[in-house]
């Protein structure tokens, strides 16, 4: 079913956050991996996997990983709408210390004004709707 397949998909999704941020620094090239990672995204079905994959998307930005963030920080509306949708679809209902996290992400996104309203435009009404109840 397609339920079936979304949920392994999810977990291959996971299985790839939990090798990359396991394995030591230099065992492999993250700068081909974590584009590909990030475009997989987002785990919305699979609440057993998602918040491994959610704390190691947190990890990553807030070390600034230029893999994940983008030249010029150019992924940001990407993650934003990630962060939207998983908060969207309650996969992190039982996470609220990474609730909190991905909401202080948020934040530091949204204390750019022009960045956060560019992002707005790109989003649906149900996603702005998500991020305004997460972030008041």
């Amino acid at each position: 079913t397609d339920y079936m397949l979304c949920c392994a998909k999810e977990n291959a999704i996971s299985a790839v956050a939990k090798v990359c941020g396991n394995l030591p620094s230099g065992a492999l090239n993250l700068g081909d991996i974590l584009p590909h990672w990030l475009s997989w995204l987002p785990i919305v079905n699979e609440d057993e996997e998602a918040p491994y994959v959610y704390e190691y998307l947190c990890s990553l930005i807030l070390a600034n990983n230029v893999h994940i963030l983008g030249e010029n920080n150019s992924n940001l509306p990407r993650i934003v709408r990630i962060f939207a949708e998983a908060l969207g679809s309650e996969v992190l209902a039982d996470c609220p210390a990474l609730i909190k996290q991905v909401s202080v992400i948020l934040k530091q996104v949204q204390s750019s004004p022009e960045t956060w309203s560019t992002i707005l435009t790109m989003l649906g009404e149900e996603e702005k709707a998500v991020l305004e109840k997460v972030l008041n």
